[in-house]
């Protein structure tokens, strides 16, 4: 029986902490009939270009052709194993496929330091004295540290167990006051997590805590508020996923005060709560700008209650829709705002009853025009108030009002002069009483009061002088 032509043999590979390795798992393996596949850790590696494998210090880009390129990850520089003497070991695995047989075989890297670490007994803070080099009689941890101008930054190495479950390292940063203001857990993977101190009557408390993962984006945070609230919030890195992030606000009581939900799209939606745990605010944000069919920027609807009392709608053209309900009456107020300055007006408002019936309208023009006006509900006028914001009339406002039969029932004028004139009319639109008063002082009396019959003619004068009013 012939010898089978075929073997792959373990390649050995020596490292520091900080250099990258290349080379080809081939070269020291035989196949003089060619191989059918390669594949690293499970991995099939497919074609010429390279296929990115993590192990468990570094990064692996390996082609089918059997060149490699090793990148120790950047968390292990500095690690404590290496003043031990004791150096890191990673391996992968690597099967090839031919005539029918698999072998394998390993690609080790020995990954030894590029320099030392001093290390303390514990924890210092900003008043101790000079750094010593100390190792744990139990190898658990050894400390690494950096003081600057009072203040110090302490690295703690993780060994035994903690690196067995996955910390790389935690650095502590510590105050001019001694005190201990941010520490940051390094995990082999190369997520984080970071949490800020504050001290208050010498009791410490927690400001943030922000967990990232490999890339640096935020996966969970915590914040606590001035008013004694916290924020809880948490992400998702899956582009993918409809829901990007979720934040939760809590009051000084613990009580939620907000939920906060932002999709991947840039929408934001906002639910606020009273001291009661009863919705009083949605709001909906859309900053997208790009084809979701949404025309507007924000919808913001308050309640009181539990019912909704106003909802504003922002659309992107800069107007504004304000909708008023009244709870008691039924009725509401459909407002809109001239943000993009394409109509004759500023603001229009209309009102409807409960049963939705039109009852009235309110304008602001654009030369500062402003009409109100008031409907019964077969839709006949009831009443109208204008003032005159335009300065193009006799008068500053004028306001009518009429009876059901549409017939005019009073009229109040005031002139631009400070004049004022009220008048009264009977059944039938048939004027009855007018009143003249002097606002501009530039008559001899104070008020003129007219009493008329139903022919128009005037069957009664009052007259009250002036000085009658102090």
């Amino acid at each position: 029986m012939p010898a089978n032509p075929n073997s792959a043999v373990n390649d050995i590979v020596d490292v520091t902490e900080t250099e990258t390795s290349a080379g080809n798992v081939f070269l020291n393996d035989t196949f003089d009939n060619g191989y059918d596949s390669l594949s690293v850790n499970g991995v099939v590696i497919a074609g010429e270009g390279p296929t990115s494998v993590s192990s468990t210090f570094g990064t692996y880009n390996i082609s089918g052709d059997g060149t490699y390129m090793f990148t120790p990850f950047a968390w292990i520089e500095g690690h404590s194993f290496f003043n031990l003497d004791l150096g890191l070991q990673d391996t992968i695995t690597y099967s090839v496929s031919a005539q029918g047989e698999t072998y394998e075989a390993e690609l080790i890297h020995n990954i030894t330091g590029s320099g030392d670490i001093a290390y303390v007994s514990s924890r210092p803070n900003a008043n101790d004295p000079a750094v010593t080099e100390y190792l744990n009689e139990f190898l658990e941890v050894l400390f690494q540290v950096t003081s600057t101008e009072g203040t110090s930054v302490v690295t703690e190495f993780a060994l035994g167990e903690d690196f067995i479950n996955g910390l790389a390292n935690t650095t502590y940063v510590y105050g001019t006051d001694g005190q201990a203001h941010s520490e940051t857990t390094l995990f082999q993977t190369g997520a984080t997590t970071t949490t800020t101190y504050d001290y208050e009557n010498e009791e410490e408390y927690i400001l943030q805590t922000i967990v990232t993962n490999a890339s640096g984006a935020p996966l969970t945070l915590f914040r606590a508020l001035d008013n004694g609230g916290t924020v809880e919030a948490t992400y998702t890195t899956n582009p993918s996923a409809n829901v990007a992030a979720r934040a939760k606000e809590y009051n000084a009581e613990g009580d939620l005060a907000a939920d906060v939900i932002l999709f991947n799209d840039d929408r934001l939606v906002r639910t606020q709560y009273d001291n009661a745990g009863i919705v009083d605010q949605v709001s909906y944000f859309d900053e997208s700008d790009e084809g979701l069919g949404q025309v507007w920027e924000s919808i913001v609807t308050e309640y009181e209650g539990g019912s909704a009392t106003q909802r504003t709608i922002t659309y992107d053209t800069g107007d504004a829709k304000i909708t008023q309900y009244d709870a008691e009456s039924g009725a509401r107020t459909v407002g809109l705002s001239d943000g993009s300055n394409t109509r004759s007006w500023d603001l229009r408002e209309k009102t409807f009853n409960a049963e939705g019936t039109f009852i009235g309208d309110h304008f602001v023009f654009d030369n500062g025009f402003d009409r109100t006006r008031e409907y019964y509900e077969d839709g006949s006028l009831r009443r109208i108030f204008m003032d005159d914001g335009a300065n193009t009339k006799s008068w500053d406002t004028l306001e009518r009002i009429y009876d059901e039969a549409g017939d005019l029932a009073s009229v109040y004028q005031v002139k631009d002069s400070g004049d004022v004139t009220s008048s009264t009319y009977a059944t039938g639109g048939i004027l009855q009483t007018r009143v003249f008063i002097d606002g501009s002082e530039t008559k001899d009396y104070y008020s003129k009061t007219y009493t008329y019959d139903a022919s128009g003619n005037i069957i009664n004068t009052v007259t009250v002088e002036d000085g009658v009013f102090g």
